[in-house]
């Protein structure tokens, strides 16, 4: 039983990865987001979302993703090159 829920869990991840435009119940299993998450951030506006009718709310799959991927993160080595460019630069720019 538990191989027939993880083989239609695939499936239902593979057909919203090929969806545009995600109901609410699709974007709460696309994103991982809880629905009351979800619902908070759209009364809020936190999240882009589109509204034909009253009853009614949609997302758009990629721009979902980028809302998942905004405020990246810096990891240690992407922020000591960007120091040693930096001192690179300053080098550079004052004649050593």
């Amino acid at each position: 039983m538990k191989r027939e829920e993880s083989i239609e869990t695939l499936i239902q991840g593979m057909k919203l990865n090929q969806k545009e435009v995600l109901n609410f119940e699709e974007a709460v299993a696309f994103t991982g987001i809880s629905k009351s998450t979800l619902y908070k951030l759209t009364a809020s506006l936190g999240i882009p979302f589109y509204k034909p009718t009253p009853n009614r709310v949609f997302f758009k799959r990629t721009e979902l993703e980028e809302w998942l991927l905004r405020n990246k993160c810096q990891t240690k080595s992407d922020i000591q090159n960007q120091i040693a460019l930096e001192c690179i630069e300053r080098s550079y720019n004052h004649g050593g």
